[in-house]
């Protein structure tokens, strides 16, 4: 639990005033491959209207290890927060050992009564190969 409160204090830290307005995130992850659930937070820059880079740490409960991604964001409309979007990035998972992989997939924002929300689906390919969604909240 330590190691989640300094990873979301650096991601403060990090975004710093490049940050977007309504930029922090936090979710909840599930695994597929792995079949664990986890807990993610993280923050948005943005790049242009339509490109953003999305940064997060997470922590995955039953098997005990931290994901850490670096996504490129391609939103199909300059209003980003209504639309959906494709992300690409880099990956890196530790446990005992690291692992290195690549993230393809695609999201999308949405309002959850007035509390702007997102889901995404992503596949890792190296590393910790798997399917994995998230649900979370955008703040």
């Amino acid at each position: 639990m330590k190691g989640l409160v300094v990873a979301i204090c650096l991601l403060v830290l990090i975004g710093g005033s490049g940050v977007a307005a309504g930029a922090f995130t936090l979710g909840a992850s599930y695994d597929f491959d792995g079949g664990c659930f986890g807990v993610v937070a993280g923050t948005t820059f943005d790049v242009s209207d339509t490109w953003h880079v999305l940064p997060d740490i997470g922590y995955y409960f039953d098997k005990d290890y931290w994901s850490a991604n670096v996504n490129g964001v391609f939103a199909l409309d300059p209003d980003w927060t209504t639309t959906w979007y494709g992300l690409a990035g880099v990956n890196i998972a530790w446990a005992s050992d690291t692992d290195i992989g690549v993230n393809l997939g695609a999201g999308t924002n949405f309002k959850l009564g007035s509390l702007p929300s997102f889901v995404e689906a992503k596949y890792i390919f190296a590393g910790r190969d798997g399917f994995y969604a998230m649900l979370g909240v955008r703040f």
